[in-house]
């Protein structure tokens, strides 16, 4: 198990070290979410909540280096809300390789009885592509 973690530690340091493997430019940018397939993203969610009542859900982003943590937007139509972390690109040309997780956290409310479902959308690597990880909650 300590393999798997450190294998994990060096792939993540690799993967957010350098600028070259997310760009230069700053500003804000998708979260990373999941830095390989076999590791799931981390993201909380409460299994019951109550209707009206608000309520918070997480998601963690993988960062440091020239990434610090950026805000955390939300979208809610109906019984579905989507949970986007965004992390700050310093715009450095050279980054340091350490590793930072940042929670990123978010307030639901849900007014109708039901299944609510969550949608949190990141990055995941390799190839930096789009994920989304989803969840439900029974709204009562």
């Amino acid at each position: 198990m300590a393999a798997i973690h450190r294998i994990l530690q060096v792939s993540a340091a690799a993967l957010l070290a350098g600028c070259s493997v997310l760009g230069p430019d700053g500003g804000e940018r998708l979260g990373v979410i999941q830095i390989l397939p076999s590791s799931p993203a981390e993201v909380s969610v409460p299994q019951n909540a109550q209707r009206g009542e608000a309520f918070t859900v997480t998601v963690i982003t993988h960062g440091g280096g020239c990434l610090s943590k950026g805000p955390t937007r939300v979208r809610t139509t109906g019984a579905t809300a989507e949970v986007r972390p965004y992390d700050v690109h310093s715009g450095a040309n050279v980054c340091p390789a350490d590793i930072q997780l940042y929670q990123h956290t978010a307030t639901l409310r849900f007014s109708d009885p039901g299944t609510a479902t969550v949608h949190f959308v990141g990055i995941g690597h390799p190839g930096a592509e789009v994920v989304t990880v989803t969840r439900t909650v029974a709204i009562q």
